[in-house]
């Protein structure tokens, strides 16, 4: 009777030592993934970042040479971006 017991004591202590071994496998797995998709997205918003602060300068830029620069004003002007005196003059209703 006890010899019975025993044997199906190392049968389940076997077997839960497998399915803890896979489940350890796959937890170990699903971290890797994780880490990977966290590496991605960070490289994701340091490119965003460094796009950014370049179309910031790009915007700086255009902002300190536009009232005085004639050529970016007709351009302005042409697409109707900026009004004209006889527009800003008159009242809108």
């Amino acid at each position: 009777m006890k010899g019975n017991i025993f044997a199906t004591i190392a049968k389940i202590g076997v077997l839960l030592l497998v399915a803890l071994g896979i489940l350890n496998v796959y937890g170990v797995v699903r971290f890797i993934q994780t880490q990977r998709n966290l590496n991605r997205a960070e490289q994701h918003l340091v490119q965003v970042s460094l796009q950014r602060q370049a179309v910031e300068g790009v915007l700086r830029e255009f902002a300190a040479r536009a009232n005085s620069d004639t050529e970016i004003l007709d351009v302005l002007k042409r697409h109707h971006l900026v009004a004209t005196t006889a527009e800003a003059s008159t009242p809108k209703p």
